[in-house]
């Protein structure tokens, strides 16, 4: 689970997707988006939190930008 810098959002890496959800007080809304990743092992955002990074398997890494959902590069 990662935090978007600016604290409104959260990227989760469940078992068979990726989830984002909304931070709206103390609860979680879930937002229709979601990338069908499985096996996500660790994610993190960027320090300006338009990308975040997800690590599959042992050696692939797939950059996502959070606003349009595109993976712009694999690693």
């Amino acid at each position: 689970m990662a935090f978007h810098p600016s604290g409104f959002h959260v990227v989760c890496a469940l078992i068979d997707k990726i989830a984002i959800y909304n931070v709206m007080g103390q609860e979680f809304s879930a937002s229709s988006r979601t990338l069908q990743i499985k096996g996500c092992r660790e994610i993190k955002f960027s320090n300006g939190g338009h990308y975040f990074a997800c690590a599959v398997g042992l050696n692939a890494i797939y950059v996502y930008n959070f606003y349009t959902e595109e993976c712009p590069s694999y690693f």
